[in-house]
């Protein structure tokens, strides 16, 4: 994916700014240029130009929390697939901070990733072993998921 690509694919998504019903994934979808490939009331999976599986979304309540797709293919991992990965990543974070302004948050512990909240939801760039993902994230289920990661720390510091 190019730079225009990707910032073209984020601002879609960011322009999905609140919830939406799951049973709007097909039209999400169709608007996306992706395919849906299996749905539960839960989730979904879809092909956006990656192969099969290459988006996931997520629902609560019938609500649209979390769509991520690949935006690289996989790499092997070794020295070389993983330069190509982190400059892709650097790229990438040029590209949207260009579009978006800063990130509103950077995280290099564990998985590499760039934030750029939103009223509702945030844009999540990260750079996930040989791959690089995008994601559109509800703030609520992202806080949640947050509290649980920090839950997590706290534990294994005992």
């Amino acid at each position: 994916m190019n730079d225009d690509e990707l910032t073209d694919l984020a601002t879609r998504l960011r322009a999905l700014e609140g919830a939406r019903p799951m049973d709007t994934l097909p039209e999400l979808a169709e608007e996306l240029g992706w395919k849906v490939l299996r749905t539960h009331p839960d989730r979904a999976r879809l092909d956006s130009g990656y192969g099969p599986t290459s988006c996931r979304v997520f629902a609560e309540q019938g609500l649209i929390v979390d769509i991520t797709t690949w935006v690289t293919k996989g790499v092997p991992d070794d020295a070389e697939g993983r330069a190509w990965a982190q400059g892709v990543f650097v790229r990438m974070d040029a590209a949207l901070s260009a579009a978006f302004g800063e990130p509103s948050r950077r995280n290099s512990d564990g998985v590499a990733s760039l934030r750029w909240a939103g009223e509702a939801n945030t844009l999540i760039l990260r750079h996930v072993v040989g791959s690089l993902q995008l994601t559109l994230m509800d703030n609520t289920w992202l806080d949640l998921g947050d509290r649980a990661d920090a839950l997590d720390v706290r534990h294994s510091l005992l």
